[in-house]
């Protein structure tokens, strides 16, 4: 009797053992998940409005510079029309064509600060994600092959629409596209994957390059950072592209191991969810 009374006890005990487990364990994970969720949150806010803030500051400089910056460059082209029509020396047409190149550069840098720092509502439309990647890949395929660079899809075919500015979502594409394949100068494979959640579309962009080093991941969005040698990035691709994603209600995240390549994921709100949540976010990034 005794010793059926002892398995008993000891039964019960594995029991409530286990139920304490439940109890104690179960909420605390999901405690720490929620902290996770809520500092990621907290960390996007405060990168939004840091970005923000920023944007005021270039939206002045970039008008600044840009009507000056117009002027010179028309006279530099004609300057250079007409150096080569009077058969001036070739050093004097190479001068002006290095003015040229330069200020274009410059152009070109002011046109992505416009973008950052936009302030009015972009256009948006329902729009096939798909179709905007689709479109996207057509126009690196073959250079990228050149170098050795394969682009592969898996794109869900019954993703749902989303409302969003197709021109705008295709640049951020090209983008990411043109950072995974600097990523790889010996060659490699981008992977690009769209599937649905209940409120979202996702996309990833996935490369099999260098990746990205962990003290500096954090800085990436940030307006001019590169890691690229001296003139071969201006640093505003990936900051435009996470304005271009926060105007439309959506988040990026990247996830990525040196040696091991580098994944940047997309999340865009479905199209039916879409009218008062652009205009709130808009209403906080423009403020």
């Amino acid at each position: 009797l005794l010793r059926e009374a002892s398995r008993v006890f000891g039964i019960h005990l594995g029991v409530a053992t286990v139920l304490a487990v439940l109890i104690c364990v179960l909420p605390l994970q999901a405690m720490r998940r929620a902290v996770d969720d809520v500092k990621a949150a907290q960390a996007q806010v405060l990168h939004s409005h840091k970005l923000s803030a920023l944007g005021e500051v270039f939206a002045g400089l970039t008008h600044e510079i840009n009507s000056p910056l117009s002027i010179m460059l028309s006279r530099v082209k004609l300057l250079l029309y007409s150096a080569r029509e009077q058969g001036l020396p070739a050093e004097v047409i190479q001068d002006l064509e290095v003015i040229e190149r330069h200020g274009t550069r410059i152009a070109e840098i002011l046109q992505g600060l416009l973008t950052f720092a936009r302030k009015t509502p972009l256009e948006f439309v329902l729009t096939d994600l798909n179709r905007v990647i689709k479109d996207a890949v057509t126009l690196v395929e073959k250079p990228f092959m050149k170098e050795g660079v394969r682009i592969t899809t898996d794109l869900d075919p019954d993703l749902p629409a989303i409302w969003g500015s197709p021109s705008h979502l295709q640049q951020v594409f090209l983008n990411l596209l043109n950072n995974a394949r600097d990523a790889m100068p010996q060659g490699g494979e981008i992977t690009i994957r769209t599937f649905p959640t209940p409120d979202h579309v996702v996309a990833e962009v996935q490369d099999t390059g260098t990746g990205i080093a962990s003290e500096i991941r954090e800085r990436i969005f940030d307006p001019f950072f590169t890691t690229k040698e001296a003139g071969k990035g201006t640093g505003l691709g990936l900051s435009v592209s996470y304005g271009i994603l926060l105007n439309h209600g959506g988040r990026i995240a990247v996830e990525s191991t040196p040696g091991a390549g580098t994944t940047f994921r997309l999340a865009l709100p479905l199209g039916e969810r879409r009218g008062h949540e652009v205009e709130a976010l808009q209403g906080a990034h423009r403020g």
